[in-house]
């Protein structure tokens, strides 16, 4: 159960990984050219369909297979972890330059907006999976 476990938490962030690779390719259509918006149109729907297809839970049986279930619990927490940190700092920064009376187009505010929703997304995955090691290393001691 406790392995079933781990690896669902792993699954999880995967698939916010995917997700939000998927979802920036497609943002990044609004401040490209014609053939770049169809490129980024494109990948970001073939990162969204990866998980709409569940080839997340190979990754993580594979990942289980040659790793251990460590590997599995590292990846469950640094993955949503590097995307919160990351697209953080990207809506933060955006904020402190509207602050500072900077003036952006439609585009820019979509960007930093979706920014700070995928940042949110992978800070909800984060503590989700933390709950659920937590709550497996409970069980263990």
């Amino acid at each position: 159960m406790q392995s079933a476990d781990r690896i669902k938490a792993g699954e999880r962030s995967i698939a916010i990984v995917f997700l939000t690779l998927g979802i920036v390719s497609i943002e990044s259509a609004l401040v490209t050219d014609l053939l770049g918006k169809i490129v980024s149109i494109l990948v970001g729907i073939g990162f969204i369909l990866f998980v709409i297809l569940g080839l997340q839970k190979r990754i993580i049986a594979f990942a289980d297979r040659i790793g251990g279930s460590i590997f599995v619990g590292f990846l469950a927490i640094f993955n949503p972890l590097g995307g919160s940190i990351i697209f953080g700092f990207y809506a933060i920064v955006g904020g402190i330059a509207v602050y500072l009376g900077g003036r952006f187009g439609t585009d820019t505010t979509i960007i930093i907006v979706v920014s700070a929703l995928v940042a949110l997304a992978n800070l909800v995955v984060l503590l989700l999976n933390i709950a659920t090691l937590l709550r497996l290393r409970k069980k263990t001691v």
